[in-house]
C-alpha cells in the first residue's frame, strides 16, 4: 500500500461477500477516486492499490475464496 494516497478502509460484517458484492464496492471506491483499497472480513482481508508509475492495479490477500491479485488482473482487464 502506499503512503502517499489515502487509504480507503471497507469492511463486510456477518456473512461472506460474495465476488460481486466486493467487486461492487471496489468500483464504487474507484468512482470515488480512491487507488488505495483496503478490504475486510473479520481477520481476512484483501489489500488493493494502483501504481501510477505503471499504470497498474495491484492486490494482495485473501477474503475465502476471493483474491486480492485476481482482482487487480480484473481491473486492469477493463479498465
Amino acid at each position: 500500500m502506499s503512503v502517499c494516497n489515502p487509504i480507503k478502509e471497507v469492511c463486510f460484517d456477518g456473512y461472506k461477500p460474495s465476488y460481486t458484492q466486493v467487486m461492487k464496492a471496489v468500483n464504487e471506491e474507484i468512482s470515488k477516486g480512491y487507488t488505495d483499497i483496503a478490504l475486510h472480513w473479520g481477520e481476512s482481508s484483501i489489500d488493493l492499490y494502483f501504481d501510477h508509475r505503471v499504470n497498474q492495479w495491484f492486490g494482495s490477500g485473501w477474503i475465502r475464496d476471493i483474491d486480492g491479485s485476481y482482482i487487480a488482473t480484473e481491473l486492469n482487464t477493463f479498465s
